[in-house]
């Protein structure tokens, strides 16, 4: 969930992209027991602790965490993208309530033990392991979770198809180019599948490894310091041919410059995404002809809120606040849209109708165009096409 991630720290909004923040340096080495905890701990300053004393009075065993803070605060606002009812939803997204029923562990945490609801929680997360299977179709099966260590690791260079207690995850030429971006070698990538899945790799997998070594750095953005701008360059003229006559990159607006250069007033980020989005195996270089990591950690100003210290607490509930506001608006709804058509997945919708009646339904969408999303409605079994100025909110399900 983009919105709790934002509210944690672990990403920010960069050029209409989200980031990882220098938090998620943290995240992606944590433990299992020290992720939840800095979760649960912003969904404490989230509800507040006025609000948590109040409802810790209330709370019991097996009640409904929904149904009691509506009791607690009969006055307050509880639509999906207000405060609450933001406190709602990332109860279930971490764990403290399931169809409304409270887990033990919420309890404590309520009351403002975060260590013993962490250590309650702890023997119900599933212990990790050290084991995928890697298929001749280019899917990695992990029957259950990774160390943080082993998964870091391996999510450099392959895409997260469903995430779980037994995950799916897949090689794409993409995935590859990326991991070299990152610095990584071809023997480096086989050693880390090799080593997981304790056998020989798949001849497909090793034929898409050596392949894209071969074709890595054919296609490179390069930084117009002049403009502002940026260069795109390619070793074959016939594949620069086919760049700059692409009907999808017309957007970028790419210009021939000679045999092997084409130019764009965009900046070099943009093109290189376009690129990328279409399947093609750009990378980053600065203007001496540098490689540049595809991964790009934000520095931010994080606030830590200790119980009792009321300005830090302040400060931190609204900075949650303002990227709550933020992350609801147009830009992390068509966010969200994007990232479900490139996952194939189903969203649910809220939108308002020709009336001005809200109405609700579920999407597999599976392109933007015009300002406009154009998915298939799963329950009447048409094609829709909704403005994207109408939607109020989407949520993956």
């Amino acid at each position: 969930n983009f919105e709790l991630a934002r509210a944690a720290g672990l990403i920010t909004s960069v050029d209409s992209r989200w980031a990882l923040t220098d938090r998620a340096t943290w995240w992606l080495g944590a433990e299992p027991e020290e992720r939840w905890s800095l979760l649960a701990k912003t969904w404490l300053e989230l509800l507040g602790f006025i609000a948590a004393d109040e409802l810790a009075s209330q709370l019991s065993s097996g009640a409904g965490l929904a149904s009691t803070l509506r009791d607690c605060f009969p006055l307050e606002r509880f639509e999906p993208e207000s405060r609450l009812g933001h406190v709602i939803t990332y109860s279930e997204l971490i764990g403290l309530s399931v169809n409304d029923e409270i887990a033990s562990w919420a309890i404590p945490l309520v009351e403002g033990k975060l260590e013993k609801a962490s250590k309650l929680i702890s023997g119900s997360l599933p212990k990790p392991q050290s084991k995928i299977i890697v298929q001749s179709d280019l899917s990695i099966i992990a029957p259950g979770p990774l160390t943080p260590k082993d998964e870091r690791e391996l999510r450099v260079f392959v895409d997260m198809e469903q995430a779980g207690l037994a995950s799916r995850y897949r090689l794409s030429a993409l995935s590859v180019s990326f991991g070299l971006e990152s610095g990584l070698t071809r023997a480096q990538l086989t050693s880390t599948l090799e080593r997981l899945s304790a056998k020989p790799l798949p001849q497909p997998v090793e034929y898409l490894l050596a392949e894209s070594e071969k074709r890595f750095g054919r296609v490179r953005v390069i930084e117009d310091n002049r403009t502002g701008g940026c260069f795109v360059s390619a070793t074959d003229e016939v594949l620069l041919t086919e760049l700059a006559t692409e009907v999808r990159l017309k957007p970028y607006a790419l210009v021939r410059q000679d045999r092997n250069l084409l130019a764009s007033k965009m900046s070099r980020d943009r093109v290189y995404v376009g690129l990328r989005n279409i399947g093609h195996i750009a990378i980053r270089t600065d203007k001496d002809g540098k490689l540049l990591p595809p991964i790009r950690f934000v520095a931010t100003a994080s606030v830590e809120a200790e119980t009792g210290d009321w300005e830090q607490t302040v400060a931190r509930l609204r900075e949650n606040d303002r990227a709550l506001s933020e992350s609801s608006g147009d830009e992390a709804m068509l966010q969200q849209i994007l990232l479900a058509i490139k996952l194939k997945s189903k969203i649910q919708v809220s939108y308002l109708g020709q009336d001005g009646s809200e109405v609700t339904l579920t999407l597999e969408p599976n392109g933007v165009a015009n300002g406009r999303v154009r998915g298939r409605d799963r329950k009447a079994d048409i094609e829709r096409t909704l403005p994207l100025a109408n939607i109020t909110s989407v949520s993956f399900l």
